[in-house]
């Protein structure tokens, strides 16, 4: 399945600020906590991929960029979801 802003009618946004990142659906606040950036090895020990963790979830998720102004957090289970996100300016 494929979730956008048009066909869920929503919108979401992520803020990292400092060590605390905010996450509101339709500009209401839903969630704010704490997160850390690591490095972390993958599959061998020349790979690693940088992982954001959070303080109150099991779920980390892989940090990349699709471009300069695109983000992709890939959660770090099986099944689980690619999220992309766009740098509002």
């Amino acid at each position: 399945m494929i979730y956008t802003p048009k066909s869920t009618g929503s919108s979401k946004i992520l803020e990292f600020n400092d060590s605390i990142c905010f996450y509101y659906v339709d500009a209401n606040l839903q969630h704010k906590g704490k997160f850390e950036i690591k490095k972390t090895k993958y599959t061998n020990a020349e790979d690693s991929i940088t992982i954001i963790e959070y303080s109150d979830s099991s779920i980390s998720q892989q940090v990349t960029f699709k471009s300069k102004d695109t983000l992709v957090l890939i959660d770090n289970c099986f099944d689980c979801y690619v999220n992309v996100y766009k740098r509002r300016r």
